[in-house]
């Protein structure tokens, strides 16, 4: 949650002088409680099947201001499956195909990030870092490295991502 700082003085009318500084903390919740959809690559999402649309239009709530990171933990898979009516099945499918179709970023076993160039949470700074910042590894058990084939570091950005979708 974010802080805000407030300054109260009082002041001396005679003199001018500042008699008393005051520093306030307040907690300030978030004030922008809507998701931005860009009409510019929202057509990637038009393109999935309705278990992809649905699993991504659940996950919205769970998204971290700023960064586009939700973690996906077992609740949370659940409460996914009960907001669009799916299967736990279906849902793992999607993941595995919105993460192929770079709708989904797999940042960690558990932590995922959805694309900001189609969905944002955030100011629109914010967005742009995050675009930029962006990166996906795939590297893992399934990698070449593991088949004992050679080794091939794959390293992708969002803009180099998005030519793929």
């Amino acid at each position: 949650m974010a802080q805000a700082i407030y300054t109260k003085e009082t002041q001396d009318m005679q003199t001018g002088e500042i008699v008393k500084r005051e520093i306030f903390r307040k907690q300030v919740a978030n004030k922008e409680q809507f998701v931005r959809a860009y009409i510019q690559d929202i057509g990637a999402l038009a393109k999935c099947s309705g278990a992809e649309q649905s699993f991504v239009l659940c996950a919205l709530k769970y998204l971290d201001y700023a960064t586009n990171e939700f973690i996906l933990n077992s609740e949370r898979r659940i409460s996914i499956c009960e907001c669009g009516n799916m299967k736990m099945n279906t849902a793992n499918s999607a993941i595995t195909r919105l993460v192929k179709k770079g709708i989904l970023i797999r940042k960690s076993e558990s932590t995922y990030i959805l694309n900001p160039k189609i969905f944002f949470y955030g100011k629109d700074l914010d967005r742009a870092k995050t675009i930029e910042a962006t990166m996906v590894y795939e590297i893992g058990p399934q990698s070449a490295l593991a088949k004992g084939r050679p080794f091939k570091k794959r390293l992708k950005t969002i803009q180099e991502a998005e030519h793929s979708l």
